[in-house]
């Protein structure tokens, strides 16, 4: 084996350990038995590992655990919060996150997973938005730990964590019907996994939320894709008085045309954002729980990296959004 292809897990195999043990070793980390810690060095020794010239650049020759994260957008805040709360899991393991964004788009999104993965980083984070991923088998079949976030792996078995997004629709839609709307609005998209099933939801509950009528309206996500949409509403006859956004982006865009048209209508996020509580009337919103999403993810990583039986960590958690009721 040509010395500059030895990878970690190179390393964790001859010596019959997880790649978390050797990168324990490796950066000083505590965790480690006497025995087990001599049989690493030695393995390291044998292969003549190194660190890329990347992984020195990063931290002076020290950092051997990297973990790759990749969002599709870095402008909502609920993957601000959730690269906060997953660097901060990672890190007490002694290990380094690394993030990108694939501006939605699946090859570069491809492009960003492959890259990190010939870099030597030992798994990945993947808020996806591509459908097919059968290109990651071989990543984890050399025993690389990879967690999709959001949406399921499609044609490749991985662990993943999702959001119950039928349910956080029919629940945001369930509060505007209480408050006494009768013309309820959704703007949504059917662009993404996970947008699909927020419209799927809202048409689900519709039958159930009479006297009150439900329009769906679908665009691209983008917050001038929400001001299209929500224009559009407002501007014709019979304008709904509430309406469900579901994404931040689609919430900013129809708060926009809210404010243009001068109407006084009730709002409700799929995604919470900081100055919600600070609008009149105040936004209320369905929180995917980044804390929770964090937690699960960041445990499964782990998990996968210390795990000698791939197939025992095919997992799926499912967390049930959050409704913030605000204002009347």
């Amino acid at each position: 084996m040509a010395r500059d292809r030895v990878t970690i897990n190179d390393v964790a195999r001859a010596a019959n350990v997880s790649a978390m043990s050797v990168s324990r070793v490796l950066n000083g980390r505590p965790g480690v038995g006497k025995q087990t810690r001599k049989r690493i060095e030695e393995a390291v020794e044998e292969l003549g590992f190194r660190p890329s010239a990347l992984a020195v650049g990063f931290r002076q020759g020290r950092l051997l655990g990297s973990v790759g994260m990749i969002i599709p957008r870095a402008d909502p805040p609920l993957f601000s919060s959730l690269a906060a709360e997953i660097d901060e899991r990672i890190a007490s393991a002694g290990l380094t996150t690394v993030m990108a964004s694939s501006g939605r788009n699946a090859e570069r999104e491809r492009s960003l997973a492959r890259g990190f993965l010939a870099m030597g980083f030992e798994g990945l984070l993947l808020f996806s938005e591509d459908d097919d991923h059968a290109y990651l088998q071989p990543e984890l079949d050399r025993g690389k730990s990879i967690v999709f976030l959001g949406s399921p792996p499609r044609n490749v078995r991985a662990p993943s964590v999702l959001v119950d997004n039928r349910a956080g629709a029919v629940d945001a839609l369930g509060l505007l019907a209480r408050r006494g709307h009768r013309r309820i609005a959704v703007v949504g998209s059917e662009a993404t996994y996970q947008a699909s099933e927020r419209v799927a939801g809202a048409r689900e509950a519709m039958g159930d939320l009479a006297p009150a009528e439900v329009q769906v309206v679908t665009t691209e996500i983008t917050t001038e894709g929400g001001y299209r949409a929500g224009r559009s509403l407002l501007d014709a006859p019979g304008a709904p008085t509430g309406i469900l956004c579901t994404n931040y982006l689609l919430t900013v865009g129809t708060l926009r045309a809210i404010r243009d048209s001068g109407r006084h209508v009730e709002v409700v996020s799929f995604d919470d954002f900081d100055t919600a509580d600070l609008l009149t009337p105040p936004v209320s919103a369905i929180s995917q729980d980044p804390h929770a999403i964090a937690e699960q993810a960041s445990q499964l990583l782990l998990q996968g990296l210390d795990a000698g039986d791939r197939d025992a960590q095919v997992t799926t958690v499912t967390i049930h959004p959050r409704l913030l009721a605000r204002g009347a």
